[in-house]
């Protein structure tokens, strides 16, 4: 569903009269999370879109009857035709455009503040809530309306908040004053927020909510736990908590190791100990994480001998020997755990000579 025509939706809701109920506003949360404009024009017509009414008629239930010429003006600037969003998708695709909606409205769908000539882009969930004034805007016409918010509610505005610690304390603190239990889904996401715009600390924080609440971590808050595991120390605690807590750390968690463990390859030497440790297998993603850091670690060597400008770590001996001394167990650990690397594509082109030359090196 499309951002303008929720909007139309909603108040033809109002000017009929039809109060939503939770359903509908967890709905709307949802659309206005997930759902985008599509193509360009969509964006530019949005507001002369938001500005159409239904016209009035003596009799009320006329209110969504139209002529056919208005009906069709109303396509124009709202719906698109199957044929229109064709052409205009192949002309412009709003993912690699960066189209800002300029917004010059008289109000808020929710509220009396006005957006008044601000450009907003609304690709971004925070940005499409504003539109419909914002999430205590949205709270408030709920109670006007006489319907109360459950954790649903909750979890769906969490992700439309903007990127700030203090609006996500704004709504728990909000939960608390309406008797909203707080469970432990809406914290995982909360920490995992954190940890995506790298505010380690204030994601271990939360912590501290949930053990005052009473509310028993599962697998998935140390999968999102371990998204701020950036130093091998932190890894190692994480996993004594896991086992304090009596789970099993899966592979997914040790994933998440190795992408936060960047070029650290001391780090990455000790996740291939731990999964032998504890009889885990590696999949797919894990040991693409690996893959991408060898060959930016090389990147960076080469760059070093051809006297480009690199980061003093990469000069630096430890990391010269941590690398040297991870290649020489990676390859033995994959064949340990019955994994072996793909053959070069161009093996087949290659020249007799050549592939002496190779084996000569591997030995």
């Amino acid at each position: 569903m499309c951002i303008p025509i929720t909007d139309l939706v909603w108040q033809l809701m109002r000017k009929m009269n039809i109060k939503p109920d939770l359903p509908l506003y967890n709905l709307l949360l949802r659309v206005i999370r997930d759902s985008g404009f599509g193509i360009s024009e969509d964006v530019k017509k949005f507001p002369q879109s938001r500005n159409l009414q239904c016209k009035e008629t003596t009799n009320g239930h006329q209110d969504s009857i139209q002529h056919p010429e208005e009906e069709q003006t109303d396509k124009e600037l709202i719906i698109k035709t199957e044929s229109n969003v064709s052409e205009n998708t192949a002309a412009v695709n709003i993912r690699e455009s960066n189209v800002l909606a300029t917004l010059d409205l008289a109000s808020n769908l929710f509220g009396d503040s006005p957006i008044i000539n601000t450009s907003l882009d609304l690709r971004y969930p925070e940005n499409r809530l504003a539109v419909f004034g914002g999430p205590l805007a949205i709270l408030e016409d709920m109670k006007k309306n006489g319907v109360s918010p459950n954790v649903l509610t909750f979890t769906q505005l969490l992700d439309s908040l903007p990127q700030k610690n203090e609006a996500e304390l704004q709504l728990l603190e909000y939960m608390k004053a309406e008797n909203v239990r707080r469970d432990i889904d809406l914290y995982n996401m909360i920490i995992r927020r954190r940890n995506r715009r790298n505010d380690y600390q204030a994601a271990t924080e939360v912590l501290k909510y949930i053990v005052e609440e009473g509310i028993f971590l599962n697998l998935r808050t140390f999968g999102c736990l371990a998204m701020g595991c950036t130093t091998l120390p932190k890894a190692k605690r994480l996993l004594q908590s896991i086992d304090e807590a009596g789970l099993e750390p899966n592979i997914e968690i040790f994933g998440l190791f190795a992408y936060k463990s960047a070029l650290d390859f001391e780090y990455k030497e000790a996740l291939l100990g731990m999964l032998k440790k504890r009889n885990l297998y590696p999949n797919v993603i894990f040991l693409q994480h690996l893959e991408r850091s060898i060959q930016s670690a090389r990147k960076k060597i080469l760059k070093m001998e051809r006297n480009e400008i690199v980061d003093d770590y990469f000069k630096s001996e430890k990391f010269k020997s941590s690398f040297e001394n991870f290649m020489m167990i990676y390859s033995k650990w994959l064949k340990s755990i019955g994994f072996d690397k793909p053959e070069h594509p161009w093996k087949d082109f290659r020249h007799p000579k050549e592939e002496d030359s190779q084996k000569d090196v591997q030995s």
